[in-house]
């Protein structure tokens, strides 16, 4: 069986379809606040910070501490170790988090659960008791915030790309438990099965998260790729000690179980990026 990675617009029964997908699978889901709480076990941050960086909400210290930078490697480090573990066989995924999977991992039966307006007003109505126009307004901001927070830290273009996803669900036309069936009935498809380039893809995410979780405890803010043990990083502000930087993050990098090769360089263009500076994430 694949591992289920469902993303769901705001307001589409989405946790409702979740709940009908435990209830009738051996499937197990982990939620975004399990992903949280194990984070902020291993980080040292509280809960609280680290659920504040799957939002767009952003700290007055952030320019000093990049404290998103710091969760959010710890959500991909939880992230991989569950994906390690789980062996492609009874795991399902929700939510933000999902988005910073990989794409290249692609042991998943990827579903999206979209709704169009009237549906998406009249479930929001179900639980406030506010206006058609209030409800729009209240959909629409969430949904451009959903479209920000997925560009700047996923590079995510667009939530509900067709290609991104094996199966669009619009729950306007399905019950819950027709979208629950439609996706178990794919469930035993050869093609979601773990291929020897897939769980090496989920190996390059585990390299990478912890490589960013060892650059992150030292304060570092680069860009990490990781493939087949060979760890590229990325310096993409501007400093005027590039030798002694790049020693320094080459003595953090090679101590990282996994590492086989380590390439260090700049961004190629860095005229108008503002200056490298250590973060501190013990900054309140």
């Amino acid at each position: 069986m694949a591992i289920i990675k469902a993303f769901s617009a705001e307001f589409c029964r989405g946790n409702d379809v979740i709940e009908q997908l435990v209830n009738t699978t051996d499937f197990r889901h982990t939620t975004t606040r399990q992903i949280v709480s194990e984070a902020a076990l291993l980080s040292g941050m509280s809960e609280s910070k680290v659920q504040k960086a799957l939002t767009l909400k952003t700290s007055v210290f952030e320019k000093f501490t990049h404290e998103k930078k710091y969760a959010l490697a710890y959500i991909k480090l939880v992230i991989s170790k569950m994906l390690m573990a789980s062996a492609g066989r009874d795991l399902i995924l929700s939510g933000y988090s999902t988005q910073l999977i990989p794409r290249e991992i692609t042991h998943f039966f990827r579903v999206g659960l979209i709704a169009d307006m009237k549906f998406r007003v009249a479930t929001l109505q179900e639980q406030q008791s506010i206006t058609n126009t209030e409800a729009e307004d209240q959909i629409h901001k969430l949904d451009e915030e959903q479209a920000m927070w997925l560009a700047k830290y996923c590079r995510v273009y667009e939530a509900f790309n067709p290609t991104d996803y094996d199966l669009i669900i619009p729950m306007n036309t399905e019950s819950v438990e027709e979208a629950s069936d439609l996706i178990i009935q794919h469930l035993n498809e050869n093609i979601f099965q773990p291929t020897q380039t897939s769980v090496q893809a989920v190996k390059d995410f585990n390299l990478l998260a912890s490589v960013e979780v060892a650059l992150a405890k030292k304060g570092h803010d680069v860009t990490v790729t990781a493939t087949n043990g060979n760890v590229k990083i990325t310096i993409n502000k501007v400093t005027s000690r590039f030798n002694r930087l790049k020693d320094e993050i080459m003595a953090i990098v090679e101590q990282v179980n996994g590492v086989e090769d380590i390439q260090i360089g700049k961004d190629g263009d860095l005229s108008e990026h503002e200056a490298y500076r250590k973060y501190d994430e013990k900054i309140p």
